[in-house]
């Protein structure tokens, strides 16, 4: 069985989900379904369904702590130059 080390206090803000996860700055067109991304500061997001129509990218995602049945709802329409801070491979 393998264990994994407690993320820290200045990640967890004292909760169970990593709310502070290292991020990058890739442009909309690069994301995919199941990315995390910072809606605002210490609120990640999982993006359930992108919609790339002839030139927004409509993303639509739940905040990590909201149960998969719970409605997702649109982060924003972007350029598909647009950036938008992605956490980092191994953060989720």
């Amino acid at each position: 069985m393998q264990t994994h080390r407690p993320l820290p206090q200045r990640k967890t803000l004292g909760t169970a989900y990593n709310l502070r996860p290292d991020t990058e700055r890739v442009p909309a067109r690069a994301l995919r379904e199941g990315d995390v991304v910072l809606e605002g500061p210490d609120h990640p997001a999982i993006i359930t369904r992108l919609s790339r129509t002839p030139n927004p990218v409509r993303v639509y995602v739940r905040y990590v702590w909201q149960p998969p049945y719970e409605v997702e709802w649109l982060m924003g329409s972007y350029h598909p130059d647009h950036r938008i801070d992605r956490a980092l491979p191994g953060e989720y």
